[in-house]
């Protein structure tokens, strides 16, 4: 029994030594710890560099057109099955020159399953103030 023990507490230090964080189990608390770190992990950034990307040029030049050549459409949906590259797509278009120099703010929102109205529109707002204030700081 002290060989476990100490095999144990061995663990524990480890994770101390290395910033796991302990995760303690209290009925639900665990489970709701859990999904919380599962859904920050799933959320997507505009900032990730994607230079080497293959076929996404025709979509990506056809996105960019229906954003700049009108100004009907301000906004896009991209749908599809998971995994199929939307969110590359769309990082793609969000970064394009003529994107970023057609309006005078953009703003990235990452909509999971599990959204508020409220999330989405603090975080619109924060990244739409963001952008605003680099822009300012570029002139």
């Amino acid at each position: 029994m002290g060989g476990i023990s100490k095999r144990i507490s061995k663990v524990i230090r480890d994770m101390q030594t290395f910033g796991v964080q302990q995760m303690i189990v209290d009925g639900g608390e665990y489970s709701h710890l859990l999904q919380e770190k599962q859904r920050e992990m799933r959320k997507t950034y505009s900032t990730i560099n994607e230079n080497d990307l293959v076929g996404l040029e025709e979509n990506v030049k056809r996105l960019v057109g229906y954003l700049v050549e009108t100004d009907k459409i301000q906004v896009v949906s991209i749908t599809g099955m998971g995994g199929i590259g939307k969110t590359t797509l769309a990082r793609q278009v969000f970064n394009h020159e003529l994107v970023k120099n057609h309006f005078d703010g953009v703003a990235w929102v990452c909509i999971s399953q599990q959204f508020t109205r409220k999330y989405v529109w603090e975080t619109s707002c924060i990244s739409l103030v963001q952008n605003l204030m680099s822009k300012e700081t570029q002139i």
